[in-house]
Protein backbone atom coordinates (compact mmCIF):
# COMPACT_ATOMS: atom_id res chain seq x y z
CA UNK A 1 0.00 0.00 0.00
CA UNK A 2 2.85 2.43 0.83
CA UNK A 3 4.46 1.61 -2.52
CA UNK A 4 1.25 2.47 -4.36
CA UNK A 5 0.94 5.80 -2.52
CA UNK A 6 4.60 6.64 -3.19
CA UNK A 7 4.15 5.86 -6.90
CA UNK A 8 1.14 8.14 -7.23
CA UNK A 9 2.33 10.95 -4.93
CA UNK A 10 5.89 10.99 -6.36
CA UNK A 11 7.29 12.83 -3.31
CA UNK A 12 10.62 14.63 -3.51
CA UNK A 13 11.62 12.98 -0.23
CA UNK A 14 10.37 9.70 1.27
CA UNK A 15 11.36 9.36 4.94
CA UNK A 16 10.66 6.12 6.81
CA UNK A 17 11.51 4.47 10.10
CA UNK A 18 10.74 1.25 11.88
CA UNK A 19 13.49 -1.00 10.57
CA UNK A 20 15.99 0.21 13.16
CA UNK A 21 18.73 1.25 10.73
CA UNK A 22 19.82 4.34 8.85
CA UNK A 23 19.75 3.98 5.07
CA UNK A 24 19.84 6.32 2.09
CA UNK A 25 19.54 5.16 -1.47
CA UNK A 26 20.44 6.99 -4.69
CA UNK A 27 17.57 9.16 -5.97
CA UNK A 28 15.10 7.27 -8.11
CA UNK A 29 13.09 8.54 -11.06
CA UNK A 30 9.31 8.27 -10.91
CA UNK A 31 7.10 7.68 -13.92
CA UNK A 32 5.79 10.76 -15.76
CA UNK A 33 2.11 11.14 -14.86
CA UNK A 34 1.62 14.19 -17.06
CA UNK A 35 3.59 16.84 -15.15
CA UNK A 36 7.06 15.57 -16.04
CA UNK A 37 9.30 13.06 -14.31
CA UNK A 38 10.04 13.47 -10.61
CA UNK A 39 13.03 12.30 -8.59
CA UNK A 40 12.54 10.92 -5.07
CA UNK A 41 15.20 10.59 -2.39
CA UNK A 42 14.57 7.83 0.16
CA UNK A 43 15.90 8.05 3.73
CA UNK A 44 15.37 5.31 6.33
CA UNK A 45 15.99 6.38 9.92
CA UNK A 46 17.36 4.28 12.77
CA UNK A 47 15.68 3.88 16.15
CA UNK A 48 16.19 6.63 18.74
CA UNK A 49 19.13 5.93 21.10
CA UNK A 50 20.08 2.76 19.22
CA UNK A 51 23.17 0.90 20.44
CA UNK A 52 24.93 1.04 17.03
CA UNK A 53 24.69 4.87 17.01
CA UNK A 54 22.88 4.97 13.67
CA UNK A 55 21.27 8.27 12.65
CA UNK A 56 17.72 8.73 13.84
CA UNK A 57 17.45 12.36 12.69
CA UNK A 58 18.09 13.77 9.23
CA UNK A 59 18.11 17.49 8.34
CA UNK A 60 16.76 18.69 5.00
CA UNK A 61 17.01 22.12 3.35
CA UNK A 62 13.77 22.15 1.36
CA UNK A 63 12.58 24.64 -1.21
CA UNK A 64 8.79 24.59 -1.65
CA UNK A 65 7.88 23.06 -5.01
CA UNK A 66 5.55 26.02 -5.61
CA UNK A 67 8.71 28.19 -5.77
CA UNK A 68 10.38 25.89 -8.31
CA UNK A 69 10.05 25.85 -12.10
CA UNK A 70 8.67 22.73 -13.82
CA UNK A 71 12.14 22.23 -15.35
CA UNK A 72 13.78 22.25 -11.91
CA UNK A 73 11.19 19.77 -10.58
CA UNK A 74 11.81 17.44 -13.55
CA UNK A 75 15.60 17.52 -13.25
CA UNK A 76 17.31 14.12 -12.93
CA UNK A 77 19.98 14.12 -10.20
CA UNK A 78 23.36 12.51 -10.95
CA UNK A 79 23.40 8.82 -10.09
CA UNK A 80 19.60 8.41 -10.28
CA UNK A 81 18.14 4.96 -10.73
CA UNK A 82 14.80 3.69 -12.04
CA UNK A 83 11.98 3.58 -9.52
CA UNK A 84 12.17 0.43 -7.38
CA UNK A 85 8.37 0.28 -7.46
CA UNK A 86 8.26 0.03 -11.25
CA UNK A 87 10.95 -2.67 -11.20
CA UNK A 88 8.79 -4.73 -8.83
CA UNK A 89 5.76 -4.34 -11.11
CA UNK A 90 7.67 -6.22 -13.78
CA UNK A 91 7.72 -9.15 -11.38
CA UNK A 92 3.98 -8.79 -10.68
CA UNK A 93 4.72 -7.26 -7.27
CA UNK A 94 6.03 -10.57 -5.94
CA UNK A 95 9.31 -11.77 -4.48
CA UNK A 96 10.63 -15.29 -4.60
CA UNK A 97 11.15 -16.86 -1.17
CA UNK A 98 12.60 -20.32 -1.67
CA UNK A 99 10.23 -22.07 -4.08
CA UNK A 100 7.13 -20.14 -3.03
CA UNK A 101 6.18 -16.70 -4.26
CA UNK A 102 5.09 -14.31 -1.54
CA UNK A 103 3.15 -11.12 -2.12
CA UNK A 104 4.99 -8.07 -0.75
CA UNK A 105 1.71 -6.62 0.48
CA UNK A 106 0.96 -9.79 2.45
CA UNK A 107 4.42 -9.68 4.06
CA UNK A 108 3.89 -6.06 5.08
CA UNK A 109 0.48 -6.86 6.57
CA UNK A 110 1.91 -9.80 8.52
CA UNK A 111 4.75 -7.63 9.89
CA UNK A 112 2.23 -5.00 10.93
CA UNK A 113 0.06 -7.59 12.68
CA UNK A 114 3.10 -9.04 14.49
CA UNK A 115 4.15 -5.59 15.70
CA UNK A 116 0.60 -4.87 16.85
CA UNK A 117 0.48 -8.17 18.79
CA UNK A 118 3.82 -7.37 20.48
CA UNK A 119 2.68 -3.87 21.40
CA UNK A 120 -0.66 -5.12 22.77
CA UNK A 121 0.96 -7.87 24.81
CA UNK A 122 3.35 -5.34 26.36
CA UNK A 123 0.41 -3.15 27.39
CA UNK A 124 -1.82 -5.96 28.67
CA UNK A 125 -2.72 -5.86 32.35
CA UNK A 126 -1.88 -8.93 34.40
CA UNK A 127 -4.94 -11.00 35.25
CA UNK A 128 -5.82 -11.19 38.92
Amino acid sequence: MIAEIAQLARPRYHIAGGQGLFYTRPPYINKDLGAGIRATRFVGLGAVNNSSKQKFLHALALQPSSDMTPEALSQQPDGSTPSPYELNQGRAGKRRAGDAEVSCTMCAQQRCQQQLKRATSMCALPSS
